[in-house]
């Protein structure tokens, strides 16, 4: 297995991992493209990709992650989070917070801030800058890792069962 994470699985893994199991995943792919667009058109379009890794239970881990924006004369990581209705909901700007932790990580940035644009009303927002922790960026990615192994070993449990079944009804 090719043991390597990016910022957006961890964010999914710690905030949306239940939704997406129990449920359908409920965003639109219009939704995601008109949010690129918006990131574009904003100047939320970053092409760096980070790499760092990092040692997990007796394994290394690639870590890699790409932010929105890089303020390089001021040292601040800049997140843009898209959302469809008039206030952002509370779990976006958590699930950004996060992304901005493993991005400061990844890059040695001490600071993020996260923004939010509303497609309802056209605005961008500042909402929240802060000094990174590093040390609870490296927890936040370590426990993502031990989610995504636990996963892959559910995984292969599902699959062995369902083919037990369907090699039964052959």
């Amino acid at each position: 297995m090719l043991r390597r994470i990016t910022a957006s699985e961890i964010v999914s893994l710690l905030m949306y991992k239940e939704r997406d199991i129990k449920y359908r995943p409920n965003i639109p792919y219009h939704a995601l493209e008109e949010g690129k667009r918006i990131h574009n058109r904003l100047g939320f379009d970053n092409a760096w990709l980070f790499r760092r890794y990092i040692f997990v239970d007796k394994e290394w881990w690639l870590v890699l992650g790409q932010p929105d924006k890089i303020d390089e004369k001021n040292g601040v990581i800049l997140e843009l989070k898209t959302h469809q209705t008039r206030t952002a909901p509370d779990k976006l700007l958590t699930s950004a917070e996060i992304q901005c932790k493993v991005y400061c990580w990844l890059t040695g940035m001490l600071k993020y801030a996260v923004y939010t644009y509303s497609v309802y009303s056209g605005k961008k927002q500042k909402r929240l800058e802060k000094k990174a922790d590093l040390m609870d960026a490296e927890n936040i990615i370590r426990t993502a890792i031990r989610l995504k192994k636990k996963l892959y070993q559910l995984a292969d449990e599902y699959t062995k069962e369902k083919e037990k079944l369907l090699g039964g009804l052959r």
